[in-house]
């Protein structure tokens, strides 16, 4: 995609002409952002931000502070990289735009597009798996960390919110990039931000978006929001996170008091309006053993009909929140009070996805009995760096032995929290099937 702002192709020119390894040159957020190739995994950075909105950095120019991060302490290329950048912005400054308010970039030709967006827009994240050999795509717009409640499992990153232009930006550019992808308005809670309907009702009017899911608690429906303003369609759903059931319970996983009546209103008038709804519930140590009675109370709670479904999740346990690995529940345990609840479901008419249909959020396969185990296509697909066997400086971590799973291939294997706490001696390797 070219860049929104033509004064960057310029800009990205002159630095190219001084043999600097630039990978991207970009506005974001109030600073003027550029990525160099330093040999390493992470990318020595060097922001650029107007004097009136920084105090600090390693020099200044009339106009900027110039300041830089990817290395703990600069050496002589780094430095020479920094002067060389100091002194061409000494000389057209003059010509640079007042604020680097928009959200825009050019880059190295090399670099993929995925990884472009990810560098304009860091609050997204891009999801691919397969269902049945069909590649699906997730573009997860994380529109704010903000939340009306306090859930202390909660895998959501303490970031800045972006803006209505950044994120609008974001939106169109992930339709542009990802055709046929489902966007993800997710947070905290996305129905917090001002513009949200706007936002909402935006993504919808992109015809190239295949699907909008709204992340979300539905406390925000039972009054504020009306959900009748959207007509339904396939092409908007609702994830809507419902942990249990039972008011203290609910009140324990949420970190709320009082709030399930206000949610199942918001959720009750979701369905009422004709929209598809999906219940989430992230199953933690607060809430396995109401499982059971949760699935016998839902008929009687909320009009269960064909587009009303049931999703489990199981913990993430992200490393910058380490207390939610206390919440966590042996997956041999969760594993068989899954199955149980999916056959009562069942039983009641209430429709269950499969138990392993999420990308981060589900077992491992060899969890699960056969049965179990084969009603379910999709398959993630799994980033270089995200897991490794036995391998924990990284996020997820299979045994050395799940190298001769049929599903190794696919398999995140278990967080690294889990692995710390219980080991990987419940994982065993599928042979077939």
């Amino acid at each position: 995609m070219p860049p929104r702002q033509p004064w960057l192709l310029k800009l990205d020119e002159l630095l190219r002409k001084l043999s600097l390894p630039l990978q991207a040159v970009a506005t974001r957020h109030g600073s003027l952002l550029l990525w160099l190739d330093q040999g390493q995994p992470d990318s020595f950075v060097v922001s650029v931000t107007p004097r009136s909105s920084a105090s600090q950095g390693w020099t200044t120019t009339d106009r900027f502070v110039v300041a830089y991060s990817g290395a703990r302490d600069l050496d002589p290329r780094t430095q020479g990289w920094l002067s060389l950048i100091a002194g061409l912005l000494r000389r057209i400054e003059a010509k640079l735009p007042a604020t680097f308010d928009r959200t825009d970039g050019v880059f190295a030709p090399y670099m993929l597009p995925e990884d472009r967006f990810l560098r304009l827009f860091p609050f997204c994240m891009v999801e691919r798996s397969s269902i049945a050999g069909q590649e699906v795509v997730e573009v997860l717009i994380r529109a704010t960390s903000l939340c009306n409640q306090r859930c202390p499992f909660c895998s959501a990153p303490d970031q800045d919110s972006p803006d209505h232009a950044t994120l609008m930006d974001a939106i169109v550019d992930a339709a542009s990039l990802f055709p046929g992808a489902t966007l993800s308005l997710t947070g905290g809670e996305p129905t917090l931000r001002p513009d949200f309907a706007a936002e909402l009702s935006g993504a919808l009017a992109i015809e190239n978006v295949r699907q909008v899911q709204v992340q979300t608690n539905a406390v925000a429906f039972a009054s504020r929001l009306d959900p009748a303003a959207w007509e339904p369609s396939p092409r908007l759903m609702f994830f809507v996170s419902l942990h249990a059931t039972d008011p203290d319970i609910y009140d324990r996983c949420t970190g709320t008091r009082g709030q399930l009546p206000v949610a199942l209103e918001g959720m009750r008038r979701m369905i009422a309006a004709g929209h598809q709804v999906t219940l989430n519930c992230v199953v933690s140590s607060e809430n396995l053993a109401h499982l059971p009675a949760y699935v016998q109370s839902l008929p009687g709670l909320l009009p269960i009909g064909d587009k009303v479904d049931l999703h489990f999740s199981s913990l993430i346990c992200h490393e910058r929140k380490p207390e939610a690995s206390t919440f966590l529940v042996r997956y041999p345990e969760l594993a068989s009070t899954l199955e149980r609840v999916a056959s009562i479901a069942a039983s009641l008419n209430v429709p269950v996805q499969s138990l392993l249909s999420s990308t981060h959020a589900s077992l491992p396969a060899c969890l699960l009995s056969e049965e179990y185990r084969l009603r379910s296509p999709h398959r993630p697909t799994l980033r270089q760096d995200e897991t490794g066997f036995e391998d924990f400086d990284r996020p997820w971590v299979k045994a050395l032995r799940c190298r001769d799973c049929v599903h190794a291939d696919h398999c995140l294997g278990v967080p690294r929290a889990y692995g710390a706490r219980f080991g990987l001696d419940e994982l065993t390797p599928i042979r077939e099937g």
